[in-house]
Parts: C-alpha cells; sequence; structure tokens
C-alpha cells in the first residue's frame, strides 16, 4: 500500500511467495481491492491463480475472516476478479467465470444473494451516493448499470437503467468511478487505452466519450485530458 505521494506504506503478504495460507498470510492473483467506511479491506484473491476466496482484514490489516473456494455453488468462486462495498457495508465480488455477482454480509462473510448475468463478469462498482451499480461485460463490451438494492440483506430482481456498449475488439477490462465527478474510466486491453465517459442526464439520455489516455508510448503530440 502507497500514500498519496507513492511512498510504499505496507506490505501484505509473502513477497515473490504466492500461497494459500491464513498465517501466515499469503497471496496467489490478487485480482482487486475495496475498502469499507470504517477502513476494513476486502481482498479479492483469485485472478486464474490456485486461490478462489473474498477476504476481509481490519483497519490495521489484521485478518478477520476468509470464505470461499473454486466452485458454482452460493459463497464459490471461479475467479473472483473485483470487489466493492454498497451503502449498506455489503460486499459484493464479481464471480467472473459463473457470470454473476455474489453478494456477502460485511461483518459476518455469511452469503446474502447473489445476481446472474449470462456472460462473465470483469468488475463491479457503485456510484458515489452508492444507489447505482454498474456491472462491466467485457466479451460481449457492455457496461451495465442497475439500481442497487434498497434494503439490506435483501437483492431482488436487478433493475437495468443504462447500457453503455463498446466494440467487442476494444476488450474494456476494468474500470472506476470519479468520486467526484461520477466519470467513468474504462480500461481497454484490447486497444490499449483508458478511456473516460460521462452519463448526459435529462431527455436525452446517453453516455458521452470525453477523454483517451494511452497506456502505450505515441508521439509527443498527443493530448491528454486531466482527469478529474
Amino acid at each position: 500500500m502507497f500514500d498519496r505521494h507513492g511512498n510504499l506504506k505496507v506490505t501484505l503478504g509473502m513477497p515473490g511467495k504466492g500461497g494459500s495460507d491464513l498465517d501466515p498470510l499469503q497471496f496467489d492473483q490478487v485480482s482487486d481491492v475495496a475498502f469499507s467506511c470504517a477502513g476494513d479491506m476486502f481482498v479479492v484473491d483469485g485472478d486464474d491463480g490456485i486461490n478462489h476466496r473474498l477476504l476481509k482484514l481490519s483497519a490495521d490489516r489484521q485478518l478477520l475472516w476468509s470464505v470461499g473456494e473454486e466452485g458454482s455453488g452460493p459463497g464459490q468462486f471461479r475467479v473472483p476478479h473485483s470487489v466493492d462495498v454498497d451503502r449498506f457495508g455489503q460486499v459484493w465480488v464479481a464471480d467472473r467465470r459463473n457470470q454473476r455477482v455474489q453478494v456477502f454480509n460485511g461483518q459476518t462473510g455469511s452469503y446474502v444473494g447473489e445476481w446472474t448475468f449470462g456472460e462473465d463478469v470483469y468488475a463491479v462498482r457503485f456510484s458515489t451516493d452508492k444507489f447505482r451499480v454498474f456491472v462491466l461485460q467485457e466479451l460481449v463490451g457492455n457496461l451495465l448499470m442497475l439500481k442497487s438494492p434498497s434494503m439490506l440483506g435483501f437483492l431482488g430482481n436487478y433493475e437495468l437503467i443504462d447500457i453503455l456498449h463498446m466494440p467487442i475488439p476494444v476488450i474494456p477490462h476494468m474500470f472506476s468511478v470519479s468520486p467526484v465527478t461520477e466519470s467513468v474510466f474504462i480500461a481497454q486491453l484490447g486497444a490499449k487505452r483508458c478511456r473516460k465517459f460521462v452519463r448526459r442526464t435529462g431527455k436525452s439520455k446517453c453516455w458521452l466519450w470525453l477523454a483517451t489516455m494511452c497506456l502505450v508510448p505515441r508521439k509527443a503530440s498527443t493530448k491528454i485530458e486531466p482527469m478529474r
């Protein structure tokens, strides 16, 4: 973990040695992390590695619990690829090859429910106010905007608000939502770039592409808009 100036502050796990042990704590293929309002840390460890699990660490980075194993049942994973926390403190995991998002109680790690999508789910993120949840489907190029659940411990069926579709060859792999402007930044592996999108509201609801951040060296004349 680094501070905002890029200084290394904390190292978790055993550098250069992958594994599944919990004491001492080891990781194999960590794919994403998220934090609760209280500073607790949630880690998904299983990007095509030997582990398929979700871990919770306290604010002082002590292990509190670990759930998950390889499989397709409740609480099992096949490539847990992304994680985020909703307004109730529930933990959402993009269970990629099971084509679903699973939700867990943030305090106990117990299984709450799931939404299935029929396509591999690569990433899940919430809007700043937590009232919308975004789900990324890399293989079909879709970013889904859904209404987040209004009750603790109950998901119901998901309600689609909007879809941002991208050409499949750009391979949208992961994304982040700006906490200031709610712009969406999408890393596109096939296009070797990161693109910034905003959703226009009002009568003409649509997604607007605002900027491109290149992920490979380009000519010095390439203009990049400052991120906010």
